[in-house]
């Protein structure tokens, strides 16, 4: 295959634009984070800015506030965008108030995109129902696919979304987030990594940290969560895009799949589930969710049939959206309802 062909493939499955609207649509001033390998307070700006007492001793209320290019981590010769995230906070009539936080892990064949793609809504969405966003970055695979066996490949990628979860964790109260409220939501390869971190506890257990952290996960539109089964129908040019992604040792291969993880009594959270696509990506969908409820955690499906891949994404936040907003909504309710 032409790796232009592939590349274009490649972007198909991508959030296709980063949405510049995004700093806008916070509501606030949005300011850049600070020298790479920081990532407190002063790095993301004093995000949320206010919070101080009144004098008549209530909190103050803030505004909403957008701090861009956190770093969660910083390695040697590693792009520090590629560990960074960026925080939407929303604007709080109690500026001590801890509101629930939504972490998003974008798409792109787990080796393009960008934590600003298709952001735009979602920051208005989520921040309009009082929920603090967080959109992460993790470094990836080579654009044109590659045998290097040092390349980017399984296990960084959730290696880095996890180090970024437990970095939301540990500085929720710089952006006014309520560290016991967390779900983690994820399109495409973001869908593929969130289910891996809700179910495989090897990778929050590298922070001390269980898969109960999570109090939901949202893993909207991917095949890959048996990936040696997917790879036996899989187009060439599927196989060239997982094998770039996980590589070819079989044994690996069913240890980056969500599925292969699932069992009861480790603390896995409830699941939301987007369903579509051809017979076969929806019966690896159905299967997982089938998998999970058969160890007793709840999980739910989104019939999202008349979107195409690209439109799952797109349509979170979306004006008019009747299919993915109004069942991610119900479902963030019931899983931020208890403190």
């Amino acid at each position: 295959m032409h790796s232009l062909t592939l590349l274009a493939a490649l972007l198909l499955l991508a959030c296709s634009s980063e949405d510049s609207g995004a700093q806008a649509s916070s509501g606030g001033a949005s300011g850049s984070s600070g020298a790479a390998g920081g990532g407190g307070a002063a790095a993301m700006g004093g995000a949320g800015g206010g919070g101080g007492m009144t004098d008549a001793g209530a909190c103050a209320p803030v505004a909403a506030n957008s701090s861009l290019d956190v770093p969660y981590a910083a390695i040697s010769g590693v792009d520090p965008n590629l560990l960074s995230l960026d925080v939407y906070t929303p604007a709080l009539s109690d500026g001590c108030a801890q509101v629930p936080t939504v972490i998003w892990v974008h798409g792109g064949a787990w080796a393009i995109g960008d934590k600003a793609n298709s952001i735009g809504d979602k920051v208005k969405l989520f921040n309009a129902a009082g929920y603090t966003l967080v959109s992460v970055n993790y470094r990836l695979s080579p654009t044109k696919p590659s045998t290097d066996p040092n390349r980017v490949m399984y296990p960084t990628h959730p290696t880095d979304v996890a180090a970024a979860v437990h970095w939301v964790k540990d500085h929720s109260a710089e952006f006014h987030g309520d560290p016991k409220r967390i779900a983690l939501l994820g399109h495409s390869a973001g869908a593929h990594l969130v289910a891996l971190l809700g179910t495989d506890e090897s990778f929050l257990a590298l922070h001390s940290e269980p898969l109960s952290m999570l109090r939901c996960v949202g893993s909207f539109d991917t095949e890959a969560y048996d990936v040696p089964a997917t790879l036996q129908t899989a187009s060439a040019q599927q196989v060239q895009i997982l094998e770039n992604a996980f590589g070819t040792d079989p044994a690996v291969q069913a240890k980056a799949s969500p599925l292969f993880h699932v069992a009861g009594g480790k603390g896995i959270p409830p699941f939301l589930i987007a369903v579509r696509g051809a017979a076969d990506r929806q019966a690896t969908q159905l299967g997982f969710q089938k998998a999970l409820v058969d160890v007793g955690v709840s999980a739910g499906t989104v019939d999202a049939a008349g979107l195409s891949h690209e439109q799952v994404n797109s349509s979170i936040g979306a004006s008019g959206d009747s299919v993915m907003t109004p069942k991610i909504m119900t479902f963030l309710e019931g899983c931020f309802a208890s403190p």
